[in-house]
């Protein structure tokens, strides 16, 4: 079978989607992508596993009728180039355009993945807010219509799409996140002094940026010898903080930036807790997943996505969202009994084999997309 595979991201496709990608080739099917900006490294290391790429155009923020219509057609032509038998989407932009430019081309099977649901569907009570998520709903019906399956990453987000009407249950699948790689994220036991707290992720405002860099300021006060850190790239979206009041407000707090990497593993070895507070609609955030892998405790917010990662008091602490404070009392907890990172770190692995290994998640993809 031809199966094409349609992203919003390039990188996401190596770094999300390459185990699956190589799963499905193994199978003597081929595999074409689509994505947009493809950076020579990037189609390199597709070729290199036998890919066929193609990039599209997407304007990857907000809603415009002529950039949306263009990606739309744009889409169409390569599908019609490539005659797949199987078109499988993901993140927002993909699933309703990419589905429905697969109906339009009248492929044989179309699968769709929500990797969660995003700020679209933030619980800001703004009226903009409000329009924007009802326009999103409403392209989502019209796109999973006639689709043959809806896969999500937790089950929060399944039921919502149930409960809104937007695809029916007998269609939808579940499956634990993306998976991580255990053999190539491997077990490294926790650095117990300094104690080290860490941020990863885009350098979003909804990522519970903030509420980290409070969270160090209040620690500091009794704990000045604790190291805090933030890793990750800035994130172009008018919501979020400048690069210089971020500086700025790091500078303060004493905080150390460590910049953006493709490769998180060596920062991962030398931290001792994982701190994710996010309140973004997340579907299992593959930084908490790797970190899991490789043995450290996670504190994170008690929201979808989130919470499938932490079973509270075992493995880290669930908190509520926008709360500093309870960010606080739980990194107290591991400050005060540093064997906690170690014994928790332990039980993160063993979750991560037992629920997140890749290759049990891309077998049963495999099985859904029946491949």
């Amino acid at each position: 079978m031809k199966v094409l595979i349609i992203s919003s991201n390039t990188k996401s496709l190596i770094n999300f989607r390459g185990s699956l990608i190589l799963k499905i080739k193994s199978l003597g099917h081929e595999v074409y992508t689509l994505s947009p900006e493809i950076d020579s490294t990037s189609k390199e290391k597709l070729e290199k596993i036998g890919v066929i790429s193609y990039e599209y155009n997407l304007d990857r923020t907000g809603f415009n009728l002529l950039n949306d219509l263009n990606t739309f057609f744009d889409l169409v032509r390569y599908i019609k180039k490539i005659k797949p038998d199987l078109v499988f989407t993901y993140t927002v932009k993909p699933v309703i355009y990419g589905s429905l430019a697969a109906k339009y081309c009248k492929v044989p099977k179309i699968f769709s993945m929500i990797t969660g649901l995003g700020s679209g569907f933030s619980d800001d009570l703004k009226i903009s807010t409000k329009v924007i998520k009802y326009i999103i709903i409403l392209l989502y019906k019209i796109s999973c219509s006639r689709i043959n399956g809806l896969i999500f990453q937790n089950d929060d987000d399944r039921l919502y799409f149930i409960n809104k009407n937007i695809i029916n249950e007998n269609l939808t699948y579940h499956v634990n996140g993306s998976g991580v790689d255990l053999n190539l994220y491997k077990f490294k036991s926790p650095q117990i002094f300094p104690i080290r707290f860490m941020f990863i992720g885009r350098l979003l405002v909804e990522k519970g940026l903030l509420d980290f860099i409070s969270a160090s300021k209040i620690i500091k006060i009794q704990y000045p010898e604790v190291i805090f850190d933030i890793l990750g790239p800035f994130d172009i979206n008018k919501k979020n903080l400048s690069q210089n009041d971020f500086m700025k407000l790091i500078n303060e707090a004493e905080v150390n930036y460590l910049g953006e990497t493709s490769d998180v593993r060596s920062f991962i070895k030398s931290t001792s807790v994982y701190v994710m507070p996010s309140y973004y609609k997340e579907g299992v955030p593959r930084t908490t997943l790797e970190c899991l892998a490789m043995g450290r405790p996670v504190i994170t917010t008690n929201m979808p996505g989130c919470k499938e990662t932490v079973v509270n008091n075992l493995n880290g602490f669930l908190i509520p969202i926008k709360n500093p404070f309870a960010i606080a009392s739980a990194m107290e907890k591991f400050i005060c009994n540093k064997n906690l990172i170690t014994e928790m770190g332990i039980q993160s692995r063993n979750i991560a084999v037992n629920k997140f290994d890749v290759e049990i998640i891309n077998k049963k993809m495999v099985e859904i997309l029946n491949l």
